[in-house]
């Protein structure tokens, strides 16, 4: 199972310190990868900004694979792009634009609920 981490899930789970890996652990039982599209690593650098280093250190630490990819214009439709491929995949994100596009094409998708853990939309 491949499970694509969105910029906006990421910095929301850094900044209300929900443990994503807990929080995938917990919900989706079995073996599963956990991938950064190189795009989304980018916009995570420009967005996060000061706290890049340190939510880097933690992806690193999760073990999170960046993968290079190439685009499809924006990094929504490349997340879209990349995780349509197979059918196991999931997208994390909390962009309802994101979710609405990901549930049209039959992708699984998780966001944070109640701005405290991880269930499928």
């Amino acid at each position: 199972m491949n499970i694509f981490l969105d910029t906006n899930a990421i910095i929301y789970s850094f900044n209300q310190r929900i443990n994503i890996l807990d929080e995938i652990q917990r919900i989706v039982p079995g073996k599963k990868k956990i991938i950064l599209l190189d795009c989304v690593n980018n916009e995570l650098r420009q967005k996060a900004k000061r706290n890049y280093e340190l939510i880097k250190k933690i992806l690193d630490k999760m073990n999170v694979e960046i993968i290079n990819v190439r685009s499809a214009g924006s990094v929504d439709n490349t997340l879209l792009c990349e995780a349509s491929k197979n059918t196991n995949s999931i997208i994390i994100t909390n962009d309802n634009e994101l979710k609405q596009k990901a549930l049209k094409k039959r992708i699984k998708v998780i966001t944070v609920k109640q701005g405290k853990y991880f269930d499928f939309a």
